[in-house]
């Protein structure tokens, strides 16, 4: 090796070793600083001990990369980072740049501080339940008789039907009369005061009870 290869050796490994005692300098003293917002205004304003120690930095941007270098009189040293086209890349800038002077970022998901919850009231004590009344047996109620089914309504005979009725009555021989008068009698309440039961033929109950009569007076079966 020439004495000038030697020199220009030389001359580099001391400018290398300027910049590691220098950027070793500003790292200690801005590790002490609180975290900053990951842009590059926020950054570049942090590190401001870096250019007073005669720090610069070149951003480099090529499609694909994005390269930050510190640089210290003909010494330097560079932090990569591969984006895409939809990468923010001043932002990555600034996380190669802090990462390089020794700052450190905010966490974009930092938990946010939260209020404590106040705490729940205390219940209020139940009351102690009364002791039940004295209940009087009720006497039980007699069992409701079982409804009967309702028939249709008796019908109101016309004028010529009682006519019709009185007529069948009359064409009795005297001793089924007899019997029929009793039975008409007990089977539709008509009051013993009653010299006759012909005004009290009046609705179809009664001309269908007279025409059954008639029929198994006569011998006949009428049907249910």
């Amino acid at each position: 090796m020439d004495s000038s290869t030697y020199l220009i050796a030389r001359d580099r490994a001391e400018q290398d070793a300027a910049l590691s005692r220098v950027l070793s300098a500003v790292q200690q003293q801005l590790c002490a600083c609180p975290p900053v917002p990951c842009q590059l205004a926020a950054v570049l304003t942090a590190a401001a001990p870096a250019w007073q120690a005669g720090l610069c930095y070149v951003l480099t941007y090529w499609p694909g990369e994005v390269r930050v270098t510190l640089r210290h009189g003909a010494a330097e040293i560079d932090s990569r980072a591969l984006v895409d086209d939809a990468t923010d890349i001043q932002a990555v800038a600034a996380r190669l740049l802090a990462g390089l002077v020794g700052l450190a970022l905010e966490s974009a998901t930092a938990p946010q501080p939260t209020a404590p919850e106040p705490a729940a009231a205390p219940e209020p004590a139940e009351p102690a339940a009364a002791p039940p009344a004295a209940v009087t047996p009720e006497p039980a109620a007699p069992p409701a008789a079982a409804p009967q089914p309702a028939g249709p309504e008796p019908r109101q005979l016309s004028a010529e039907e009682i006519s019709a009725a009185v007529e069948m009555i009359r064409c009795m021989p005297a001793d089924v009369r007899k019997a029929f008068s009793q039975a008409f009698r007990s089977t539709f309440a008509v009051p013993a005061e009653a010299k006759v039961i012909t005004p009290h033929i009046t609705t179809s109950d009664h001309l269908l009870f007279i025409d059954r009569f008639t029929v198994e007076a006569a011998g006949g079966i009428v049907a249910a």
